[in-house]
């Protein structure tokens, strides 16, 4: 059923918001549990992500919950389910657990799982995720809310166990946190460059620089000998708590530019990928803190999209990033503390 008009809940609802993907999405979709629970002070609150995202959402302060499979969903007796973003396991467990208002964005062939939906515009990129997850949010009644805010749980354990992993203080060492790896092997900034910035960090503002990403063995992290990689060895607690002691980390438009913004690291991001699906628009971290280093090229009628990508982001000099990252420490200087209410701890 296409819908677009208000559906009346009941006074305590039981609600499950579904976002499967990856990781700053997931982060992103955070930024809806505060609106949610403002709106429905007296509800249950649960949140279906990927199993790498139980490290941020177990035991969260604001939510009852957290799932990663569709058999758990039946057992919650849910009035409602909130798919932020097509997937046909939820879908068709939301439907084969019986909730009775599944709501969704109209996908081919899964649509019939939904009991309302709206076509997905997300593509066209004019405005941020988080406004999109508003579109569907919008049929249980929340407003828009004016700021978007990711909520995310940091765990003291996982504090605990990063200190275990460092070479130095934690809390009383200067450093910087470089993300050169991304989900895609070809839409990356390239990994020599990432090595001359280290360098630069290290040598001329004195911040020891830190290599981070989500495999060990990815060929692409540049991390020199006198460099600490900890590629591979954080799980995303851990990266959120080396992230909010970080003076500042430079990054691709992936996962954690998301993470940084939530745990309220000032954070550089480097948008090789201009496209409306793509850019910043639509992706850029829900920070103020937060620069962003792109350089529209334009894509010739011969070339290839993997090549138009890695040319977009070889456009983007060693030079604009530096400065970039002077800039944000300039401004960000005695701003490194959130407010409580916006990283949960």
């Amino acid at each position: 059923m296409t819908c677009s008009a208000k559906l009346a809940l009941p006074d305590a609802p039981r609600l499950l918001i579904v976002r499967p993907d990856r990781v700053g999405d997931v982060i992103i979709s955070t930024s809806c549990i505060t609106p949610i629970r403002q709106f429905f002070p007296r509800s249950a609150l649960y949140f279906y992500a990927a199993e790498r995202m139980r490290p941020l959402l177990d035991d969260h302060p604001g939510l009852d919950g957290f799932l990663s499979n569709p058999s758990q969903i039946g057992p919650l007796k849910l009035d409602a389910v909130i798919h932020l973003h097509p997937d046909s396991a939820c879908y068709r467990g939301a439907r084969d657990a019986n909730v009775p208002v599944r709501i969704g964005y109209q996908q081919r062939f899964l649509t019939r799982y939904l009991t309302h939906s709206l076509p997905d515009h997300r593509s066209e990129g004019i405005k941020h995720e988080a406004a999109y997850n508003f579109d569907l949010l919008q049929l249980v009644g929340l407003p828009l809310p004016e700021h978007f805010t990711p909520n995310v749980q940091l765990p003291e354990s996982a504090r605990d166990s990063l200190r275990a992993k460092m070479p130095w203080p934690l809390e009383s060492t200067p450093f910087a946190v470089l993300n050169s790896s991304a989900h895609s092997p070809i839409a990356r900034w390239p990994a020599e460059y990432f090595q001359r910035v280290a360098d630069w960090l290290d040598k001329e503002l004195n911040l020891k620089p830190v290599f981070v990403g989500a495999d060990a063995t990815d060929s692409l992290i540049g991390a020199g000998a006198h460099h600490l990689n900890l590629a591979g060895q954080t799980n995303l607690a851990e990266l959120g708590w080396l992230l909010k002691h970080a003076r500042v980390s430079i990054t691709r438009d992936t996962g954690p530019s998301h993470l940084a913004a939530a745990v309220g690291c000032p954070v550089v991001i480097i948008f090789g990928r201009t496209a409306p699906l793509y850019g910043p628009t639509r992706w850029r971290p829900l920070t103020e803190n937060a620069i962003i280093v792109t350089k529209p090229i334009h894509r010739e009628h011969w070339e290839s999209r993997d090549r138009h990508w890695q040319r977009s982001f070889a456009a983007i000099t060693v030079e604009e990033v530096m400065a970039a990252v002077r800039q944000i420490l300039a401004s960000t200087d005695g701003l490194r503390e959130r407010p409580q209410d916006q990283v949960s701890q």
